[in-house]
This record gives C-alpha cells, sequence and structure tokens, in this order.
C-alpha cells in the first residue's frame, strides 16, 4: 500500500482591511448640552458621521456598534463607539463617547464651531481624532 504525502502551505495572511474618513462637525447643541447633562445615558456627545460616508463605512460591517478610542484635541485619550442606527430618514452612523471625563473637554468647544474630525480604521481598530479646523 503507497501513502500519499500531501503538503499544505501556510495560507498568506490577507491584508487588513482600513482606511480614513475626514469631515467637518458643526458643534451643535446635542453635542454641548451632554457637557452639562446629568443623564444616565452610557453613550454621550453625538457626532454625526456625513451620510456620503456610509457606502464607505458599510463595507466593514464589523465596525458597527464597535468600542472606539478617541483622541481630544489637546491629545487626551477617550472611550467611545460607532453607532450604526436607522432614522426616517435611512441609516446612519454616529460616533459616541462614553468616558465622563470628556465633559472639559467638551466645553473647549463652542457652539457652531467646525471641528474636523478624523476617523481611522484598520481591522477592528477604530481611532477617533476630533481638532479645531
Amino acid at each position: 500500500m503507497e501513502t500519499e504525502t500531501m503538503t499544505i502551505e501556510t495560507p498568506q495572511r490577507l491584508p487588513t482591511k482600513g482606511g480614513t474618513i475626514t469631515f467637518s462637525f458643526r458643534v451643535n447643541a446635542s453635542f454641548l448640552n451632554d457637557s452639562v447633562s446629568t443623564s444616565k445615558r452610557k453613550y454621550h456627545y453625538p457626532v454625526t458621521i456625513p451620510i456620503d460616508y456610509n457606502g464607505r463605512l458599510d463595507e466593514f460591517p464589523d465596525l458597527r456598534n464597535r468600542r472606539i478610542a478617541i483622541i481630544g484635541p489637546d491629545g487626551s485619550e477617550f472611550k467611545g463607539r460607532l453607532q450604526y442606527s436607522h432614522s426616517s430618514t435611512g441609516p446612519y452612523y454616529q460616533i459616541t463617547i462614553s468616558s465622563s471625563n470628556f465633559c472639559d473637554t467638551a466645553r473647549q468647544f463652542k457652539l457652531g464651531e467646525i471641528i474636523n474630525v478624523t476617523v481611522n480604521f484598520e481591522g477592528n481598530y477604530v481611532v477617533v481624532t476630533l481638532n479645531a479646523a
């Protein structure tokens, strides 16, 4: 009886998907009101990502409702979430911040001020950076 030898090659690691989205966000009342809120909600300071980016984010369904890292203008780090939801106008993505110490950072922004938001994602890791425009 002959024995057959098989060679199994280790598959190459697939490149990790990733990308960057950058957009301007006008600081609104719902963002600022959370900086003085005593609400018991777990996630605060909503930053809605423009729907123009939905298609790009939809390419990575594993990012939906994922915990993320957020870096403030002074380099401080906060915890948050990339929320995916639906409203009467359709699906949307929103960045929310869960760190209670973000309150002081939020107060640095003024109503109507434009801030730059950069969302970097690599695999399942997401980092959002907030900077003055």
